[in-house]
């Protein structure tokens, strides 16, 4: 129930990708012992604790990759299959947050949504449930003005239109690196941008492995990534209006 529930090992990233993606983290890797960066899986699931706690730190942006510890960010799990209530908690004057979730020993399939008064909701989804602890998300809060000036940075005509919403996502490949020349797909479709930064109407991804899906319609969005060579596991991400939600797509 994590934002996307990695991060990339070097924390390299800069401007675009921190207001999109650090939300949500990045990175991979196949381990499953909370002691590395992804909490996935896709094959048989191994055994899950009875408990399973995930921390990070909220965050503000203030400019293009300008960002400070954010107090009294309220972090809320909930489960994907109903959106009810699981728990929630309020980072303190650090930005610091945790959340402790009983498993009862079923991997955990939910997203996390994060609020603050005058801030855009940012919404994190794993690309598969969460099988143990996770103590690197790091949530990041942008105020409405901040999107518009990416809808703006990216060229779409028009602009962000209200009520929409925004999805940001890295590929990865198995290794847990970026990849490059991945082209993004939705269902629905909508408008991609790749890139970081800016982000741009280049084709497939760049080096960055960025790319965003601008103004989706709120409601559930199936995500997928194709390249020669590599099969990426699609997943279902849930949009919601005039806020971003976040994900990784990965083999």
């Amino acid at each position: 129930m994590i934002d996307v529930l990695v991060q990339h090992q070097a924390m390299r990233k800069t401007a675009i990708l921190y207001l999109l993606l650090a939300a949500c983290g990045g990175g991979g890797g196949s381990k499953t012992d909370g002691s590395t960066d992804t909490m996935v899986f896709h094959d048989a699931p191994p055994n899950v604790p009875a408990m399973i706690t995930i921390s990070g730190t909220t965050k503000e942006v203030t400019g293009l990759g300008q960002m400070n510890p954010l107090a009294g960010v309220v972090v809320e799990a909930h489960k994907a299959s109903d959106d009810s209530l699981v728990t929630m908690t309020t980072s303190d004057a650090q930005g610091n947050y945790s959340l402790t979730i009983t498993t009862n020993g079923v991997p955990v399939d939910g997203y996390l949504k994060a609020t603050k008064a005058t801030y855009a909701d940012t919404y994190l989804f794993p690309p598969a449930p969460l099988i143990a602890n996770f103590s690197m998300g790091s949530v990041n809060c942008l105020m409405p003005s901040t999107i518009d000036s990416l809808y703006a940075i990216a060229g779409v005509a028009g602009g962000h239109v209200a009520g929409m919403g925004t999805v940001a996502l890295e590929v990865f490949d198995a290794a847990g690196m970026p990849v490059t020349g991945a082209t993004i797909s939705s269902t629905p479709a909508y408008t991609y941008r790749y890139g970081n930064p800016p982000l741009n109407s280049n084709t497939s991804t760049q080096a960055d492995g960025i790319a965003a899906v601008l103004n989706a319609a709120p409601g559930s969005v199936s995500l997928s990534a194709t390249k020669t060579g590599t099969t990426f596991h699609s997943h279902s991400v849930k949009v919601f209006a005039n806020a971003f939600t976040t994900t990784i797509i990965q083999p």
